[in-house]
């Protein structure tokens, strides 16, 4: 790899001001990951070695070390020890916004009830979104965990985990990244299990046939009965959750 391939471009119409007023560890942290896009640098792929990032990047080993840093608790990068170690690309993911965004909400006094309200405004229009591009792979993959839920109604690991794939998989196929990105964010802000949510096996039963009659809309490809069955599921939610555990939605996000 040569200082001219890791070099990275300079945006266009970024004045000298502009530059000058942000600290130069932000500036290397950007550099760095305009470098990984244009490279197309895949999860796991190694950046090179400090000593060559000092020489082209023009700047100090405790200033690249910063940028570094930054881009680790942005979910960049990962920090590999040992001699063939260094920084290690990763994708983010939404729970890496969902982190972010909770503190957000817990300097705002945001309640559960606000995340609850914003997902059922946003996830009707996902669905909605899902029912005109949900591929065959994506509808196979969705009736795969209502199966796996009805089969072992018992096992509550089996219930969440297949739960969070049934969304997330609506998510994706909505071809909307923003609103995908954003969804899985709150939602696993508002994981009730978190705080001591529990699920009996006759709700679960429920919560897989309410998500059985998304996929059947989604299978017409109609997007008004894919959004009208979405919006009934998460009102079956909130009420369940009022009437269970009635401080939850009342509660204040916080970072746990």
């Amino acid at each position: 790899m040569t200082s001219s391939e890791l070099r990275p471009q300079r945006t266009a119409g970024l004045s000298a001001n502009t530059a000058r007023t942000r600290k130069r560890s932000e500036i290397i942290a950007r550099d760095i990951v305009r470098y990984i896009i244009e490279q197309q640098l895949p999860e796991g792929a190694v950046l090179p070695n400090e000593r060559d990032m000092v020489g082209t990047f023009g700047v100090g080993r405790v200033t690249l070390r910063e940028g570094i840093r930054l881009l680790e608790t942005r979910g960049v990068l990962t920090l590999r020890p040992g001699p063939r170690g260094g920084p290690i690309v990763r994708r983010p993911r939404p729970e890496d916004f969902g982190e972010a965004l909770v503190f957000i909400l817990q300097f705002s006094d945001a309640s559960f009830a606000d995340v609850m309200e914003a997902r059922q405004a946003l996830e009707p229009l996902i669905a909605r979104n899902a029912a005109s591009r949900i591929t065959t792979e994506q509808l196979a993959a969705l009736k795969e965990t209502v199966t796996a839920i009805l089969d072992d109604l018992e096992n509550e690991e089996v219930f969440h985990q297949k739960n969070w794939e049934f969304h997330q998989i609506i998510g994706e196929a909505s071809g909307n990244v923003v609103l995908s990105s954003f969804i899985a964010a709150l939602r696993s802000i508002g994981d009730g299990r978190a705080i001591g949510i529990q699920y009996s096996p006759v709700h679960r039963k429920a919560v897989a046939l309410a998500h059985q009659r998304i996929v059947e809309a989604l299978e017409r490809h109609n997007p008004g009965a894919a959004q009208q069955e979405m919006e009934s599921h998460l009102a079956e939610a909130a009420n369940y959750w009022r009437r269970k555990y009635p401080h939850f939605l009342a509660n204040a996000v916080r970072w746990v």
